[in-house]
């Protein structure tokens, strides 16, 4: 069984919520603070407030050796 590190669980997290931004209306009010509507732009709202709370770095998936 492979155990993943916190920061790869967290990036899991945040994809699995994504699959909820259209549907879920608190994602969509509070989190992203808009009435946009189309999937896509939900989508890329959603990434760009996630990169905002974590302190707008991009690097979430880079792993050192």
């Amino acid at each position: 069984m492979c155990v993943a590190s916190e920061p790869v669980k967290a990036a899991q997290c945040f994809n699995m919520a994504r699959e909820g931004v259209g549907s879920e209306l608190f994602l969509r009010e509070r989190l992203l603070q808009t009435e946009e509507t189309q999937p896509c732009k939900l989508e890329v709202l959603y990434y760009l407030k996630v990169g905002q709370l974590n302190g707008g770095e991009l690097g979430m998936y880079s792993y050192s050796t």
